[in-house]
């Protein structure tokens, strides 16, 4: 069996979700005619690509080559789409290209420049990975992209990128509201040594390897009880107390979860906006980026842990 688009968007899927059944209800079939189709995709790799767990499934070697390889042929294909539909009409003609990461800036920045830009349509396309987001910025698939760096991670941009610094936040913890330390306005990384972590898979960009080095540099290798990226199943873990989740200043908490700043700030989180320079964004750069922080500002104020953290550094 030759592998198609059909095959690399079923194995993306599953590794999205981390789970058979939960990729199946995505994809609107069956859990037994997904785990079928997972089998002959397998067998037409040569080797397993996911490894099963009471928990659900996690790639392997093979199967992390495969979705990094499919996540770029889709996207490539994708483009190709678009590229096709904008030579028949001008439907595209005036698109503007807004990539990001899930976080404070991006939906508050294609809100902005819908506003500040009404000759383009804003479309926006988030992904987890930066690295991801400035290889389709680099490419010129997307024209800006709202995206996250770590200390001594930072990310390389080719020099027909341009972009600038947002602003820098500190990695918070989110806990249950029962959990012993949540009581506390901050907490020591290294008081959480031993607590379960539920963490997401790697970004491609430093996390969670960056903060995995900064446990160990506290003292401790944190213990991951869950892999988990989906928001909806994070929360309910977090509620159910089954684990802490190292998340940005912003992270909304929702019902029965509480979000704490860790003693000394040891970690930190670094938005910036990039765009090509070929880009018509190209030409605002500036605004551009006023426009990110105005869209940061406004999700920072909704957080009340994270005003009163920077009321007590000195910050807005």
């Amino acid at each position: 069996m030759d592998l198609e688009p059909r095959h690399l968007r079923i194995v993306c899927a599953i590794a999205d979700e981390g789970s058979i059944t939960r990729a199946a209800s995505v994809l609107g079939v069956s859990q037994p005619a997904l785990t079928a189709k997972l089998r002959r995709i397998e067998e037409a790799a040569g080797a397993p690509l996911f490894a099963r767990h009471p928990r659900g499934v996690e790639p392997t070697a093979l199967g992390e080559y495969l979705i990094a390889r499919s996540r770029a042929i889709l996207a490539d294909l994708a483009d190709l789409a678009g590229g096709l539909r904008q030579r028949v009409g001008d439907e595209y003609a005036h698109e503007l290209r807004l990539g990001g990461v899930s976080g404070p800036i991006i939906v508050g920045l294609a809100d902005r420049l819908a506003t500040a830009f009404p000759q383009w349509r804003v479309a926006m396309r988030a992904e987890y990975s930066p690295r991801l987001l400035l290889d389709l910025v680099a490419t010129g698939r997307l024209d800006a992209a709202a995206v996250v760096d770590y200390p001594g991670r930072e990310l390389a941009t080719p020099s027909h990128v341009d972009g600038c610094p947002v602003v820098a936040d500190p990695v918070f913890v989110a806990m249950g509201a029962g959990h012993r330390l949540a009581e506390f306005e901050e907490i020591e990384l290294c008081d959480l040594a031993g607590e379960p972590w539920v963490l997401p898979r790697s970004d491609g960009a430093g996390w969670p390897e960056y903060f995995t080095h900064t446990c160990r540099e506290s003292g401790f290798s944190p213990v991951v009880g869950h892999h988990v990226a989906e928001t909806r199943l994070l929360h309910e873990l977090l509620s159910a107390g089954k684990g802490l989740v190292p998340c940005q200043a912003t992270f909304p908490a929702p019902e029965g979860v509480v979000v704490r700043p860790l003693a000394g700030s040891p970690m930190w989180v670094r938005h910036r906006l990039l765009w090509h320079r070929a880009s018509p964004i190209a030409a605002y750069g500036e605004r551009l980026g006023a426009l990110a922080v105005e869209a940061y500002e406004a999700c920072a104020g909704l957080r009340p842990q994270y005003l009163r953290w920077r009321r007590r550094h000195g910050g807005a």
